[in-house]
């Protein structure tokens, strides 16, 4: 649907001289890319505010997007996919967030943190399969992947000193933005082993 509305849009604006036919691809990329975040964005916030939970996705958002743009993740083959795959997610941060007793959100923003830094540290960046990395990319956003993880423990750590900097949910969910990030770079490597390993099965000898 997303893919189809861009092509139209493209085609539309070639019709009409804003762009010449040669650029119409990179365009329709990019308006693809634009629309499907949009949605994805979008999808996040709808979430929020049917669990009544309007900001909840501010501080996901903040300790998500850094680590999924610079440490790579699972990029599903239909912008529907993403989208479920996406919400999925935020929607089991929403939930774990709010189970956890608050006597115990200190200690599980540093046990989450942590994890999720050696993980980093094991697997990032993982790239997508259309659009792998250089050896200089890939050195640049593993470091920046690291920073950021190394960040959120840091903060985690101060908040088990502070109490009172934020709420106690508002830590949770933030410190759950990263893990989500880290399942879905586990879930793209998972399958990406799968994928080499079915390739390997069935090429020619």
């Amino acid at each position: 649907m997303i893919e189809a509305l861009c092509r139209k849009l493209t085609a539309l604006w070639c019709r009409q001289g804003t762009i010449s036919d040669s650029d119409a691809e990179v365009y329709r990329y990019g308006l693809e890319l634009l629309v499907s975040t949009a949605v994805n964005f979008a999808g996040i916030i709808l979430i929020s505010f049917l669990l009544r939970k309007p900001l909840y996705w501010i501080p996901y958002l903040l300790s998500f997007i850094p680590c999924r743009v610079f440490g790579g993740g699972y990029h599903s083959r239909t912008h529907l996919g993403c989208i479920l795959f996406t919400s999925v997610l935020y929607l089991g941060a929403v939930l774990c967030a709010d189970m956890i007793p608050l006597s115990w959100i200190p200690t599980a923003c540093i046990a989450v943190s942590s994890l999720a830094l050696v993980l980093l540290f094991l697997l990032a960046p993982v790239a997508a399969e259309n659009k792998p990395l250089t050896a200089s990319e890939r050195k640049l956003y593993r470091r920046i992947t690291l920073a950021a993880g190394t960040v959120i423990l840091c903060l985690a750590l101060i908040y088990n000193l502070v109490h009172n900097l934020v709420s106690a949910r508002t830590m949770m969910i933030f410190v759950c933005g990263e893990g989500t990030m880290v399942i879905s770079m586990i879930v793209a490597a998972i399958t990406s082993a799968a994928k080499k390993t079915d390739l390997n099965i069935t090429s020619p000898q």
